[in-house]
Parts: structure tokens; C-alpha cells; sequence
């Protein structure tokens, strides 16, 4: 698996900010790193897929997401 990034995705992250490198953590890697993003943001991983959207807390008793500005 090459880690290393080729110029083209050099340049995309350069223009967007990210890129989609596919097949480089396992399926328990994964999860182990988007439980870990949950319990940073406080969220609730089940509720928001019930519902179709999702959120996390704000501290107060409510939820945000990046939808609501």
C-alpha cells in the first residue's frame, strides 16, 4: 500500500483542502477512528442515523451540525 502522495494529489489537497486516498486504514481502523471523532464532538452516532441527519451536542442540552448556520 503507498502511503506517499503523487502530484496530482498534491495538487488536488492544494485546491480543496482534502483528498480521497482509498484502501489505506482497515475496516477497525476506521471505526476506531469515527468513534473517536464522535466522543470529541459529543454526538450520538445512533439518533442521527435514525433521523437522516446529523449532530452533536452543543453543551446546552441542544445539537448542531454544519446544516444549521
Amino acid at each position: 500500500m503507498d502511503l506517499h502522495l503523487n502530484a496530482s494529489e498534491k495538487e488536488t489537497f492544494r485546491q480543496q483542502g482534502y483528498i480521497v486516498k482509498h484502501n489505506t486504514v482497515t475496516l477497525k481502523q476506521l471505526e476506531t477512528a469515527r468513534d473517536a471523532v464522535w466522543v470529541h464532538l459529543d454526538g450520538d452516532r445512533v439518533t442521527p442515523l435514525l433521523l437522516g441527519s446529523v449532530g452533536w451536542s452543543t453543551g446546552n442540552g441542544t445539537s448542531t451540525s454544519w446544516m444549521v448556520g
